[in-house]
């Protein structure tokens, strides 16, 4: 398992005061509205590459974002996303971030697309390819600037059934799918480590949606093209998914590809 590294500077963009901050769950400021500034995240080492708990200003929800990548630093979802490697032969990825304020029926479409397109998500994605021991994405683009995401709910249910899918039928360039044991206990230890994490006020549960996996740039596998991008992550194949969870003010977002 790789370390999500976290930096400990923010810096306003167009200000050169340096705030130190750490990760307190009651750290509150600076805020902001819409129309506000995004916040620059410096990490030790001065590069905003060395990516993983961030903030900043995001106009769409007026408000804060941060990133919480490093609270999927576990062993059950190493486990999971390890064996969704090795079965379809993917560089399977799990993002984790919190917004300012619920995401509701009304905004999660809204909520994901304004984080899909913001600086903090392919900061995100390159961190958790570093962590995960990839190193495939570089400094390209990883969305197209006309995206736009479209949304199929899977319910808590459904997705055990695509996590299933993934270790059990998915395409396997290598023939190494799970035996159903086998696979239903590193499920079983994944959303037991999903449903124990930061409970919804009152019980709420996950909502989980399937979204469209075109929205980053293509790697060519299977169109015989050359990478669209240096940091293309989707193949076009079979195994490109995209599966979108929120509570309360929590998303995540766990993403497979795979090519032969």
């Amino acid at each position: 398992m790789g370390h999500y590294a976290d930096p400990v500077l923010v810096r306003r963009k167009g200000d050169n005061r340096v705030e130190d901050i750490d990760d307190r769950e009651d750290y509150e400021g600076p805020r902001g509205g819409a129309g506000s500034e995004h916040l620059t995240t410096v990490a030790e080492s001065g590069s905003t590459a060395d990516l993983g708990v961030q903030i900043w200003i995001w106009p769409m929800l007026d408000g804060l974002v941060r990133s919480l990548l490093h609270d999927v630093d576990a062993p059950s979802v190493d486990v999971l996303l390890t064996a969704v490697d090795e079965v379809m032969n993917s560089n399977t990825l799990l993002l984790k971030a919190r917004a300012d304020e619920a995401i509701t029926s009304g905004n999660r479409l809204s909520v994901l697309e304004a984080f899909v397109h913001g600086p903090l998500f392919p900061d995100m994605m390159r961190a958790a390819d570093r962590a995960r021991h990839w190193d495939n994405l570089q400094s390209g683009p990883l969305v197209p600037r006309a995206t736009t995401l479209k949304l199929t709910e899977l319910g808590m249910a459904g997705f055990r059934v695509r996590l299933s899918w993934m270790l059990r039928t998915a395409f396997s360039p290598y023939r190494r799918h799970l035996g159903a044991a086998h696979a239903d206990k590193v499920i079983d230890e994944f959303l037991n480590w999903l449903d124990h994490d930061r409970p919804g006020a009152d019980g709420e549960g996950w909502s989980c949606w399937s979204v469209r996996p075109d929205f980053m740039y293509l790697t060519g596998y299977y169109s015989d093209q050359p990478p669209q991008s240096d940091a293309a992550y989707f193949d076009a194949g079979p195994n490109d998914t995209a599966t979108y969870l929120h509570r309360g003010d929590i998303l995540m977002l766990l993403l497979t590809n795979g090519s032969p």
